[in-house]
């Protein structure tokens, strides 16, 4: 499961709340702080606020809620609170009446119900703010509809009670949470236990019920202290004080299982802590664990790859974590070989792994390579040795040349059987054709010892033709005519190396490359079929979509479809889809256990559908067949606009244009930070951005931080919008972007002067003295003071001396605050009223700075101008000109060239 603390800007890790609300953000309250988070953006609510940070009173937040009017409210220990949403920061209702807020629920449309840890409770006018007090008498823990419509409410004394009529179940303890199963059965959560009320109980007098404890005999809880219960699709949910227990239903709505979850200090996907606090599913299915070490998110559209790993304390595990070949056999075996611990077979129908290595007799450590022939005979190149398996044992081949004696092959790379029943092997740097003699004997035929290189994988396409990836290029083996041709960089001009480490074909039939510097496809069309010399590669890189260039493996799925293993993690290929959207990424938080997966080390089950893949971290398996579904396009929330490092201020109302941008002279960055409407699967949601007026196609990115710099005078519209993989595009939000010349502020400054001289000349002839309005302060209610404002530039000023962080050419605000250690708002008031600069213009002052230096070095000889600037941090050689003559007067040529005329 993926996880939310305090390391990803979150206000605390200990949490009681979460809330969805209707724009798609979720709310979640806890100690310390209240926090809106969009899949990657937090935005936290405290008492103690600052540019970054918004306002809200208190320091122990239990509850939050939307009501009908999309108003936020939240409730804890220091009372009730409401978003005023025209500052974006809370406000408390009724401070001297309504406190330590334990539980919020919609009574109706405009009335919100008020729960206090005093046993006093409120009726909440929505509009009005306007409350009185209610007379249950007891803390309310819960609230909960019925099918019929009915309203439940459990309460701290052990009540529950029905409609507001009378109390139907007292359970002599307190009742932390209720809830209902689809066949009518009622779960409550206890300080003791996790009590059942089956449906045919409830109208009875006497009844009779269920229990769960952690000392029950067939079904036990991890803890008696429940928390919180939740249903969801056939399972139930029941968060202790001492970990997580998953109750598995069966159609029935019987218990069929009970699992326990905990927090593993050695499993990154494990319970981030066992206090469970709340569960809440939410309106798209996800599941949301609040517990006292951050925010759990159980994703159901996320495909979870399970793990095989070694467990020293576990005999029935994998036999290493560093897994190189991996392959299979008709039998329902999955071999994996390892670096240094030998050989291990899983049957995968008892799940049983059997090991062949030192520790089980069998002298073997180093596997390089495995291969099942046509005859489900298993090779194994292990230590510089070639092996054949049996049911428990391993065996050497032996290998004669045509006279008859030893032929020498200690350094198999790898091996083929082609469709006529003879062997290729790649052995050193040449290839040799084989014929089996015997159950363990074969006979060399041919040798190619042309400079070919050595072979990493050989493929069998399906037109019987023998395909080689070697550190030299790609060869197509011609056995009938015992001839070469060889695909690299010298006539593909798509080829970034010559190093082909996977080769594969899809269900249509394109054959597909995958190397140390790309992804690399010719499409099955007669050139592919009947002139192989003349076919030319189309290549894929990061820049198309790759999560990294370093292809690993390929793997063929259905419709066209790959999935490839990298250095970046596991990435399904779609055809159907459009541009970016064709290479979806899989990370950690779908449960893959490395970033880098090992070349050879890949493996599809066909009668299973399962896919493996291995790392030096274990190996990772799935079946496609529980991938997530289409979800429904989302709507994007815009959270941050900054322009030239200041923040510009975003409307937070409904309205498609989210802020407006006008701005004199050419605009040097504009950075906008945004978020999704749906949580499902952000890191692969895919966005669409154009700024109409300049850009004629849309650009596709999954990033959520766009940067366009360099922005010309003229009128602008800069649209965002989320994109399918099928290349449709959601509601777009507008930014308009103005950008005036600068001779039309020549223009209007002159007739401003003209106007203000009219003005003091008519002023003077009336002689009338007017007292001038004071101007508005922009940093009024900044903390910083003038001795602090100055201790901070001072300290700015060494780190910029010192650490040049100039030079990184990504450099923004948010990043040099951080050195500095103050808020973005911070180092903008120091930028804009202590040092009388803004942020690039201060950034690129010393970047020229560092320019002129570098200037005077005998590197600059062996450079251009602009391969200098670079050097310095800009990006862009307009903006360096721009900058450099602002600064002294000159270009760049101009004063390179006088410093030549001096020396």
């Amino acid at each position: 499961m993926e996880k939310l603390t305090a390391q990803d800007g979150l206000y605390s890790n200990r949490l009681f709340k979460t809330y969805r609300d209707n724009s798609g953000y979720l709310w979640i309250a806890g100690i310390n702080g209240v926090a809106k988070y969009d899949g990657f953006h937090v935005v936290n609510y405290t008492e103690h606020s600052d540019s970054l940070n918004r306002y809200i009173r208190g320091n122990r937040f239990y509850d939050v809620i939307q009501d009908k009017s999309n108003h936020i409210w939240v409730g804890g220990s220091s009372g009730l609170h409401k978003l005023d949403a025209s500052e974006n920061t809370f406000k408390q209702v009724a401070p001297n009446t309504i406190k330590n807020v334990q539980l919020l629920h919609l009574l109706n449309d405009s009335t919100l119900g008020v729960s206090c840890g005093n046993k006093r409770n409120y009726e909440i006018n929505c509009t009005t703010n306007s409350f009185v007090e209610t007379s249950e008498g007891a803390r309310i823990t819960s609230v909960i509809v019925d099918n019929s419509g009915s309203v439940w409410k459990s309460t701290s004394d052990g009540l529950i009670i029905y409609d507001d009529q009378d109390t139907v179940l007292d359970f002599e303890t307190a009742v932390s949470d209720i809830c209902f199963t689809p066949n009518g059965d009622l779960y409550v959560g206890s300080s003791n236990g996790l009590i059942i009320v089956p449906q045919s109980e409830l109208g009875k007098e006497n009844k009779a019920l269920k229990r769960i404890t952690e000392s029950g005999e067939k079904y036990k809880l991890t803890n008696n202290d429940v928390t919180t219960v939740e249903y969801y699709q056939g399972q139930l949910w029941v968060g202790t004080r001492v970990g997580l227990n998953l109750l598995q239903l069966n159609k029935n709505g019987q218990i069929s299982e009970i699992l326990h979850l905990y927090n593993q200090p050695n499993d990154p996907y494990s319970l981030s802590n066992n206090q469970i606090n709340d569960i809440y599913t939410d309106s798209e299915g996800i599941i949301w664990l609040s517990t006292y070490g951050g925010l759990n998110k159980i994703d159901p559209q996320h495909l979870w790859f399970s793990s095989y790993r070694y467990n020293p304390e576990d005999s029935n595990s994998l036999h290493d974590n560093n897994i190189f070949p991996i392959d299979g056999d008709t039998l329902g075996n999955v071999w994996f070989g390892s670096y240094r611990n030998g050989l291990a077979k899983l049957n995968t129908r008892t799940n049983i792994f059997t090991a062949f290595n030192s520790k089980t007799g069998v002298d073997i450590k180093h596997v390089r390579y495995i291969y099942t022939d046509n005859k489900n005979s298993i090779w194994i190149v292990a230590d510089n040795k070639l092996f054949l398996t049996g049911n428990t044992d391993l065996s050497s081949v032996n290998i004669i040349d045509k006279a008859g004696e030893n032929y020498p092959h200690g350094f198999i790379t790898a091996i083929v059987q082609h469709p006529d029943g003879n062997y290729w092997m790649g052995i050193g740097e040449d290839i040799v054709e084989l014929e089996r003699i015997s159950e363990r004997g074969f006979q060399v035929l041919h040798v190619y010892t042309e400079d070919i290189g050595y072979v990493i994988r050989f493929f069998v396409d399906s037109f019987g033709r023998i395909w080689g990836g070697t550190n030299k290029g790609l060869l197509l083996i011609k056995p009938e005519k015992g001839t070469f041709l060889k695909f690299d960089t010298n006539n593909q001009p798509a080829f970034r190396t010559n190093q082909i480490q996977a080769i594969n074909q899809d269900s249509n039939g394109n054959l597909w490359l995958g190397s140390v510097d790309g992804l690399y496809k010719v499409a099955n069309d007669s050139i592919f079929q009947n002139a192989l010399e003349k076919i030319k590669f189309q290549g894929f890189f990061e820049e198309n979509g790759l999560t990294h260039n370093y292809v690993s493996g390929i793997l063929p799925g259905e419709n066209g479809v790959l999935w490839l293993s990298s250095w970046k993690g596991i990435m399904k290929y779609d055809p159907e889809c459009i541009r970016l959207c064709r290479f979806i990424p899989f990370t950690f938080s779908d449960g893959l256990i490395d970033e880098k997966y090992n070349r050879n080390a890949i493996y599809r089950d066909k009668k299973t559908n399962t896919y493996y893949f291995g790392s030096v971290n274990g190996v990772n398996y799935f079946n496609p067949l529980k991938e997530f579904k289409t979800m429904v396009l989302p709507h994007v929330l815009i959270n941050r606009v900054v322009l030239n490092g200041d923040l510009v201020e975003v409307n937070n109302n409904e309205s498609e244009i989210v802020a407006t941008i006008r701005k004199r002279r050419i605009i040097d960055q504009l950075k906008v930070e945004f978020g999704s409407s749906s949580l499902l699967s952000p890191n692969k949601q895919v966005f669409a951005w154009k700024l109409e007026g300049q850009d004629k196609k849309w650009t596709f990115t999954r990033n959520r931080e766009l940067v366009i710099k360099d922005i010309t005078p003229g009128a602008y519209t800069l649209k965002i919008r989320a994109a399918s993989k099928e290349g449709n595009l959601g509601a777009p939000v507008f930014i308009p972007v103005v950008v005036r010349s600068n001779f039309r502020w020549y223009v209007i400054f002159g007739l401003l002067i003209i106007l203000t001289l009219g003005l003091v000349l008519s002023l003077r002839n009336n002689k009338h003295e007017i007292e001038p309005k004071p101007k508005e302060k922009k940093y009024e209610f900044s903390k910083l003071t003038d001795d602090k404002s100055a201790q901070t530039a001072k300290r700015l000023s060494e780190i910029m001396r010192d650490d040049k962080p100039f030079l990184q050419a990504d450099l923004t605000a948010d990043k040099l605050a951080k050195m500095v250690d103050i808020s973005v708002g911070e180092l903008s008031q120091i930028l804009n009223e202590y040092l009388q600069t803004r942020f690039y213009e201060y950034v690129n002052k010393h970047r020229v700075k560092e320019f002129i230096c570098l200037l005077q070095t005998p590197e600059a000889e062996k450079l251009t101008l602009t391969a200098l600037s670079e050097k310095c941090g800009f990006t862009s050689k307009s903006t360096f000109y721009r900058a450099f003559k602002n600064e002294k007067g000159i270009t760049p040529a101009q004063f390179a060239k006088s410093l030549k005329e001096k020396s």
